[in-house]
């Protein structure tokens, strides 16, 4: 029987088929083995040619969409004779062959624009089924001027189902755009969300209704619906539109059109400074939406910090306002000046909240940092321990800084500094002749000098040759600390010049010259002897402890013998 069919063309099939005076029903067949021999790709040889059992979207499965077609006589003349059978088939009294019949007409799509009227007919089916077979067969055709004139039907499912249909097709429906727009303005609800989702369907070619959907963003029932389709159609019309919304007398509508700005992605920079004009709103919900908005934009945030900055003061907004700047970060530096002010407010918790901040938005401005240093030395109370913990936290700050707080006369703050000097390692070297003139300005035992010390031992071999010149220096305090310093680097380019001090006056830099020399020698066996000798004397004392503790016992009683 394959072998049969395989030497058929498609006009003996339909000759031999027609010639059985079969029902329309048992045509499908024919119509499955039309839609693939009417193809340029046509079967193999060798392959056999399926049969519909039952399932109607065989017809778009044996012809894919974009298929090209054989043009051929023969092969016109079938297809001819196809479109009117089927065609007649939307008019059976059998819901299966009229949607049969829809579902193969929509694998030829404009080929089968002929049965046009039929499908638009059968669009009033009683049968499901038969409407969306026909719905798609018209999709695929595309006669939009004929699916525009049946937008005035009277009937309310037809009314919907072409402007489904409409919002399928895409491009080719871009005339039909201004219709469409018109039916937003129907009675029924119904057909007025349809034409809106035709609309968001054909996107950016539906730009001709962007002012009518924007015209109605001022209805509370609309707002949500029209942004949505506005989002897709046309994203500058919706950001201005909502903009324009912000002035609004209503309330409700300002919350709205907050919100919906607030969740736009790449909101122009215009609507951004417009959203935060509205932190001043007098209404407190208006302002705290507006601060959540912003926060929603992520970095688009950014030319509104100084705002946020500002609406610090506002009680009803503030905690909003600091998260938003603490997820701006580094991005909100421009809003740094804002936050160096509020240092000095009266308010003792926007202080302590500005010092908070510059911590992660002005970490980099030395400016910042300074006005941290001031008021961590002059400021009182709660807000110097907040200046300091934030000094603390930084993670990166200026050389030069820490340098110029080398010098502040607040104990503290120079502490702060040199500390910060003794973790950056090399990276501190431009500090090294301010950290050897700590030695001068303190007291020799001070956390300081030892403080400085360390920070030019992280320095590493950079810092020897100044160690080496302080070692002239009048200063006693200077002249210990550096051969100190040189003693526990071990660094044995330094021996020489230790080696000249070792003739110094004073008796302490006598032997702590020896000791750094004895350090830069035998550094490791004599860290080593001294660490047996403490193991050793550890062990003494346990023993001493153990036999005092035996000497001071009483002496065991002794029973009598019997």
């Amino acid at each position: 029987m394959n072998a049969q069919r395989r030497n058929l063309t498609p006009v003996s099939l339909w000759v031999q088929i027609d010639a059985c005076h079969l029902s329309p029903m048992n045509h499908l067949p024919l119509l499955t083995i039309f839609l693939l021999a009417g193809c340029h790709s046509a079967p193999q040889e060798d392959s056999a040619l399926p049969v519909p059992t039952g399932d109607a979207s065989a017809f778009e499965t044996a012809s894919p969409q974009g298929a090209a077609w054989r043009d051929d006589a023969p092969v016109l003349a079938v297809r001819a004779e196809f479109i009117a059978t089927a065609t007649e088939l939307l008019g059976s009294n059998d819901e299966d062959e009229r949607e049969w019949a829809a579902h193969a007409l929509a694998a030829l799509g404009p080929l089968a624009h002929g049965s046009v009227p039929g499908l638009l007919r059968a669009l009033g089916d009683e049968d499901e089924d038969v409407r969306d077979a026909s719905s798609l067969a018209l999709e695929r055709i595309a006669p939009v001027d004929e699916l525009v004139a049946l937008l005035e039907s009277d009937d309310r499912n037809v009314r919907m189902a072409v402007l489904g249909i409409l919002g399928h097709i895409g491009a080719a429906a871009k005339p039909a755009v201004p219709r469409i727009a018109r039916c937003l303005d129907n009675v029924e609800e119904d057909v007025r969300d349809a034409a809106l989702q035709a609309l968001k369907l054909l996107g950016s070619e539906a730009r001709a209704a962007a002012p009518k959907l924007v015209s109605r963003l001022a209805d509370p029932d609309l707002i949500n619906s029209m942004a949505e389709a506005l989002e897709t159609i046309d994203p500058d019309a919706r950001a201005a539109g909502l903009v324009g919304l912000l002035s609004s007398s209503d309330a409700n509508v300002r919350y709205e059109a907050i919100y919906l700005l607030g969740a736009t992605d790449n909101l122009p920079l215009t609507a951004v400074l417009s959203l935060a004009a509205v932190l001043e709103d007098p209404e407190p919900d208006v302002r705290e939406a507006v601060v959540e908005g912003l926060y929603g934009l992520g970095a688009s945030a950014a030319p509104a910090a100084s705002k946020l900055v500002h609406a610090l003061e506002d009680e009803a907004v503030r905690k909003r306002a600091k998260r938003s700047l603490q997820s701006l970060g580094q991005q909100a530096s421009a809003a740094t000046p804002e936050l160096i002010a509020l240092l000095d407010h009266p308010d003792p918790a926007l202080r302590v909240l500005a010092a908070d901040l510059l911590a992660t938005t002005g970490q980099d401005s030395s400016t910042a940092i300074s006005s941290l240093l001031r008021v961590a030395r002059t400021a009182d109370g709660e807000t110097r321990a907040q200046a300091r913990d934030v000094l603390d936290n930084l993670l990166w700050i200026p050389v030069a800084t820490l340098i110029e707080s080398i010098e502040s006369p607040s104990p503290a703050v120079r502490l702060w500094a040199l500390g910060h000097l003794e973790g950056m390692g090399p990276a501190a070297e431009p500090a090294i002749a301010s950290l050897i003139a700590v030695f001068a300005s303190t007291d020799i035992d001070s956390d300081e000098s030892g403080t400085a010390s360390s920070a030019l031992i992280n320095i590493g071999a950079p810092s020897v040759p100044a160690l080496v010149q302080a070692l002239e220096d009048p200063d006693q305090g200077t002249r210990l600390w550096a051969v100190t310093t040189l003693g526990w680097m071990r660094h044995e380019s330094a021996l020489p010049a230790l080696i000249g001090v070792t003739r110094a006056e004073e008796t302490e830099v006598r032997e702590a010259t020896r000791m750094a020399i004895t350090n830069i020698l035998y550094g490791d066996d004599l860290r080593n002897l001294v660490q047996s000798t403490r193991a050793l004397e550890n062990r003494v004392q346990m023993l001493e402890g153990r036999m005092q503790t035996f000497q001071t016992r009483p002496p065991a009683a002794v029973s009598p013998r019997r």
